[in-house]
């Protein structure tokens, strides 16, 4: 499976200044997917006390590395073009410009941001595990998070449900239980992430159909042009969980 996701993402597709600030990350120990590495370093820009980037993709964990460096070494102003020269490992052609990834993305947003994640690399290390959120059991084992982040993966859910060769609605439904496994009471998983809420609603009711016994929350918020509406699926768990 890991042969199908190579390429990395150069910097984040999503407007993580958007729905961050709605995960409320701040000291809580946090896993997020994302080939890009942004979520994990966002996280840590905004507290976050542990952060696990656990991606599929075995091109991600030497990308974080660096990302990181280059962080460390180059001026915001520098960073954009140095990344997307940078040729060691494949990326994506999907790529937003300078100007709206300091909209969508905290740290990019202005110097004083670069620089106290500069501050923060400098102290914290990003843990990393390589594996497949529809097998996690396989490699967190005991572990529990306040935080789960899982970006847009479940766009891909179809590809994962060939692989396992069973439905959509089973996987989903068996991953969730997992899922929820790992994290803390009162934790957040964020489930879903759409870009342009208003032509997915469809898709959404049809995904968390087999997650119906669970109490799931569509957010929206203002896309990183402020033109319209993305919006992410949350679950929170309690106590009674």
């Amino acid at each position: 499976m890991s042969q199908i996701f190579q390429n990395v993402y150069p910097f984040t597709t999503e407007n993580i200044a958007g729905y961050f600030p709605l995960m409320k990350v701040k000291d809580q120990d946090v896993l997020t997917v994302g080939s890009s590495a942004d979520q994990a370093l966002n996280a840590l820009l905004l507290g976050a006390n542990r952060v696990v980037l656990y991606d599929i993709n075995p091109n991600t964990y030497e990308y974080l590395n660096l990302k990181k460096d280059l962080i460390l070494n180059t001026t915001r102003e520098e960073i954009y073009e140095k990344i997307i020269n940078m040729d060691q490992i494949p990326k994506t052609e999907e790529l937003f410009s300078w100007k709206d990834l300091q909209n969508m993305n905290p740290y990019l947003k202005d110097d004083d941001s670069y620089q106290y994640l500069q501050s923060i690399l400098q102290e914290k290390e990003i843990e990393f595990v390589l594996g497949d959120i529809f097998q996690m059991d396989q490699k967190i084992n005991n572990d529990k998070f306040d935080r789960i982040i899982f970006s847009n993966i479940l766009q891909y859910l179809s590809i994962f449900s060939d692989f396992q060769k069973v439905t959509e609605e089973e996987l989903l439904k068996d991953s969730f239980k997992k899922w929820i496994s790992y994290l803390n009471e009162d934790g957040i998983l964020q489930l879903i992430y759409y870009y342009g809420i208003n032509g997915n609603i469809s898709d959404y009711i049809k995904k968390c159909n087999s997650l119906k016994e669970y109490m799931l929350y569509l957010i929206s918020f203002p896309d990183f042009q402020n033109k319209g509406e993305d919006g992410i699926v949350i679950y929170k768990k309690t106590r009674r969980d």
